[in-house]
């Protein structure tokens, strides 16, 4: 090592202390020689590991015994970083220039969002079709005994009403090409509202807050029409996997997994279902009632009716039969449920 190598200044630390000893640092002949007040250590290159550049942030030199030097950016740096056999990747260079930087942001982007929108969905799908009955009926039982422990209430609608919907969904279910297996069961649940759910399991329960809506048992039947084109695609299942894969990642990324658990319960009545899935059982519902000497618009007036029950602030009750002008608030991209005006008039439309 001679004193024409290149030089640099260092601040060197010892890795037992935080305190800062000022070096200079030169490479020759394959070892990096440390000069300090009064002393002086030689060591391979090989054993060396050179930090990425980071702006203007000093390059940090890792030795094997937990000793590092800081070197900010000076004259010299370069050749030492050379004289250590150091070469910076590639990558390095790309994230150096904006267009390069701008691609592989644009390129993850790109990525996040293929994998929401079809690698997700193929992966519920495929999980979906792979789980055991038996699996799938425990999570549903088990979601419904928590509802029914904070939510469901016994219903209060008459036997003879009951049997009537019984006997109005079991007409529908013979119609059906493929008719999904089922349970309906009527519950009331002041807190939830007028709703209906499908579970995994096949079982749908009927809030008595929906049938207060109206005396029309045909309406109410296509709302369960509704609900067993969940059941035939098997919405509820697919929609519970996405969501918990989605509330994995997220909670794994931030490093907090333990809400998981807990939130599975109540995912369905919070989450809801896709657009895609809304559009699906929407379909089939028109379908079956057709099929059954119906008229789709059932659904689509019940639907009106949800709308106006539901979401309609309580200063604007007043104006419930002023049209559906506001039927289809709610059109927000981020909503799970599709705008229902539009669902109204694809229903009024027959398709």
């Amino acid at each position: 090592m001679s004193p024409s190598d290149p030089e640099v200044a260092a601040s060197f630390f010892d890795g037992a202390s935080s305190q800062r000893h000022a070096v200079r640092l030169r490479a020759a002949g394959g070892q990096l020689r440390i000069e300090g007040e009064g002393w002086s250590r030689e060591l391979p290159c090989l054993l060396v590991r050179v930090s990425e550049p980071m702006g203007a942030a000093p390059r940090i030199l890792t030795l094997p015994d937990r000793c590092r030097c800081e070197v900010p950016p000076q004259d010299g740096l370069a050749e030492l970083l050379l004289s250590l056999g150091h070469r910076d990747a590639s990558v390095v260079h790309w994230q150096s220039r904006w267009r390069h930087a701008a691609a592989a942001l644009a390129a993850v982007v790109l990525l996040v969002a293929a994998g929401y929108l079809w690698g997700l969905p193929w992966l519920a799908d495929t999980v979906a079709a792979a789980l055991p009955a038996s699996w799938v009926n425990t999570v549903s039982e088990e979601t419904v005994a928590v509802l029914e422990e904070r939510l469901f209430e016994p219903t209060g609608l008459p036997a003879s009403r009951q049997q009537a919907l019984r006997e109005g969904l079991a007409g529908l279910v013979q119609a059906a090409p493929a008719a999904p297996s089922y349970r309906l069961l009527f519950r009331s649940a002041p807190k939830v509202g007028a709703n209906a759910f499908a579970f995994p399991n096949g079982d749908i329960v009927l809030l008595d807050q929906l049938v207060a809506l109206t005396a029309d048992d045909e309406e109410v039947l296509a709302v369960l029409a509704h609900e067993l084109g969940h059941l035939a695609d098997r919405h509820s299942l697919r929609q519970l996997i996405r969501s918990t894969v989605v509330s994995f990642l997220v909670g794994a990324y931030l490093g907090d997994i333990s809400s998981l658990a807990s939130g599975l319960a109540t995912m369905l009545l919070q989450a809801g279902y896709s657009r895609e899935f809304e559009w699906q059982a929407d379909r089939y519902a028109a379908h079956l009632l057709i099929a059954t000497g119906r008229s789709p618009i059932l659904l689509a007036t019940m639907l009106r009716k949800l709308e106006k029950g539901l979401h309609r602030p309580p200063d604007e009750e007043s104006d419930k039969d002023n049209g559906d002008a506001d039927a289809g608030a709610g059109d927000s991209i981020f909503a799970s449920h599709p705008d229902t005006l539009v669902r109204i008039q694809e229903l009024m439309l027959g398709r």
